[in-house]
C-alpha cells in the first residue's frame, strides 16, 4: 500500500502537511464540543503514523521531513494544552506540560545541548 501511494506521487511532507492542519483543527473542534473533532483527530493520528512509514519504507526520510513532522506534533499537543487550559483545566497540568514540550522541542533543534558529563 505505502509503495502504491509513493508512486502515486504522494510525498511523506505532503501527508505530514495534511496533518497538522487535521490535528490542530481537530483540537479546536474537541473544545467546541463538535463532533467532527472526533473524526480529524483519529485522521491526523493515522497520517502522522503514516507519513513515517511512507518516508521510512521508501527511503524518502529527511531531515526537513523529520523537524516538519516534530514541529507539527509539538503545536497540536501544545494547542490541546493551552485550549485545555483556557476551558477551565488544571494550571499547573497545562504549565507543566508546555515546558515540557518545548524543552524537547529545543533540545530537538539543537538549541539546547545536553550534557553528557
Amino acid at each position: 500500500f505505502l509503495r502504491f501511494i509513493y508512486r502515486l506521487g504522494v510525498r511523506p511532507n505532503y501527508i505530514t502537511l495534511v496533518s497538522i492542519p487535521c490535528g490542530l483543527l481537530g483540537v479546536v473542534l474537541l473544545f467546541q464540543g463538535d463532533m467532527l473533532s472526533g473524526f480529524l483527530i483519529p485522521l491526523y493520528i493515522v497520517l502522522d503514523v503514516l507519513d513515517g512509514s511512507l518516508a521510512r519504507v521508501t527511503g524518502s526520510v529527511s531531515e526537513f521531513g523529520d523537524k516538519l513532522d516534530f514541529l507539527g506534533d509539538r503545536a497540536v499537543a501544545s494547542l490541546f494544552l493551552i485550549l485545555f487550559y483556557v476551558n477551565g483545566g488544571d494550571a499547573l497540568f497545562s504549565i507543566t506540560g508546555l515546558i515540557l514540550i518545548s524543552a524537547v522541542t529545543l533540545e530537538d533543534l539543537g538549541l539546547i545541548k545536553r550534557r553528557t558529563k
